[in-house]
Parts: structure tokens; sequence; C-alpha cells
């Protein structure tokens, strides 16, 4: 199963890759620093993980996200 810091750091990947490939074109700037917002995001979230938790899997990260009330967007985000 994998866990939550693989999948973001699977997000991190898929983020740096078209970042880079639209480094050099017609993109805003706007578009590029919400990418790197979200790179960062995710680091932030790996860190946390890393400083709180056993690694959960994305099962249990799930089910403790759904004990939650409200933050459907973030939940949405942590569980892409």
């Amino acid at each position: 199963m994998t866990t939550v810091i693989e999948r973001l750091e699977q997000k991190i990947s898929e983020l740096s890759e078209l970042l880079a490939l639209n480094s050099g074109g017609s993109w805003g700037s706007q578009r590029k620093e919400f990418l790197s917002k979200q790179i960062k995001n995710c680091e932030e979230l790996i860190e946390a993980y890393r400083n709180t938790s056993a690694p959960l899997t994305l099962q249990e990260a799930e089910e403790k996200l759904n004990q939650q009330v409200g933050f459907d967007e973030e939940k949405k985000f942590i569980l892409e």
C-alpha cells in the first residue's frame, strides 16, 4: 500500500515536472507561483507527517480525515 508520504512525494514530482516543462513558455508568473506553492505545501505536509506519527497508508489517512468535521478542500488535496 502507498503511504501518505509516498503519495505526497509523487505529487511533488508531478508538480515539479509541470513547472519545469512550462518554465520557458508563455505561462504567467501566477501559474508558476501556484505550482511552487503547491510543491511547498506538499513538502510541509511530508515534514509534518514525519514529525508527528508513523507513516499511514492512504486508507488509514482517509479514515482519519473522515473523522474530522469540515476542511473538505484540504482533505481532498491530501488524498489526491
